[in-house]
């Protein structure tokens, strides 16, 4: 496991080869309730992606809210936060920029689990409507 969920992190990560899953965990009785797997995958990683943006804009460790697993042999860059910090001093322009990608990927992240969960209702409505008519 690269990043672990719940743990205290300070480095972000670029894929510079390999494929990665972000998941978290569902409780196993909230699992079981609901009818899903136990574990939701967030998004998948690939080569030129990036995660763990958030840690580059906290004040000290960021709490990472989601697991991050190599599904290949995967090479990860990294950087630690205040090598960020010191860039972003410096550079202004460069952390400004920096925060609109990752507030765009936070959406996009956000976008897509939305749908996947409105998809997953319709289904589920549809499997219930099935039921009712037997």
């Amino acid at each position: 496991c690269v990043v672990e969920a719940g743990d205290a992190g300070n480095h972000f990560y670029v894929v510079a080869s390999g494929a990665l899953e972000a998941s978290v965990a569902i409780p196993a009785a909230a699992a079981a309730a609901l009818d899903v797997e136990p574990e939701l995958l967030v998004r998948s990683f690939a080569r030129a992606e990036f995660f763990a943006e958030y840690v580059l804009f906290a004040p000290r460790a960021a709490v990472h809210p989601f697991s991050v697993r190599a599904m290949d042999a995967s090479e990860l860059l990294l950087m630690p936060q205040a090598v960020f910090a010191d860039v972003a001093g410096e550079e202004p322009v460069v952390a400004a920029r920096f925060r609109v990608l990752a507030e765009r990927q936070y959406a996009a992240t956000l976008d897509r689990l939305r749908k996947r969960s409105k998809r997953r209702r319709a289904q589920q409505n549809r499997e219930h409507a099935a039921e009712s008519n037997i």
